[in-house]
């Protein structure tokens, strides 16, 4: 892997260990954005990444998931407490699923 921070490129070898297999088959939506496909995304570290971007300490997103839904609105309360908020958002998959819904909505109310 070749990157370009400040101008200077750098290559870095990465070892893959594991291969994602995602068995459902996209919509179009998905299929016309190659960042909405998971097979698309590289886990690693977060020290590794922030060296490839030349950062350190830093974090673009983070993405949890729950085994209990249950629990969703106690975790975004306690992590909102813990971060500034007037600088990072926290949502949830609730949250999200609601937004979809909300365009899904107005359409059949206009049918």
């Amino acid at each position: 892997m070749t990157t370009t921070v400040d101008s200077t490129e750098t290559s870095y070898i990465l070892t893959v260990i594991g291969i994602y297999d995602n068995s459902s088959t996209a919509t179009t939506a998905q299929m016309m954005s190659n960042a909405s496909n998971p097979q698309n995304n590289i886990y690693t570290r977060l020290t590794t990444t922030n060296t490839i971007k030349g950062e350190t300490d830093k974090l673009d997103s983070a993405v949890y998931a729950l085994s209990n839904p249950e629990k969703i609105d106690n975790f975004v309360k306690e992590v909102k407490s813990e971060i500034d908020t007037d600088t990072y958002f926290v949502t949830s998959s609730d949250e999200i699923y609601e937004q979809m819904l909300s365009p899904l909505n107005n359409i059949s109310s206009i049918a």
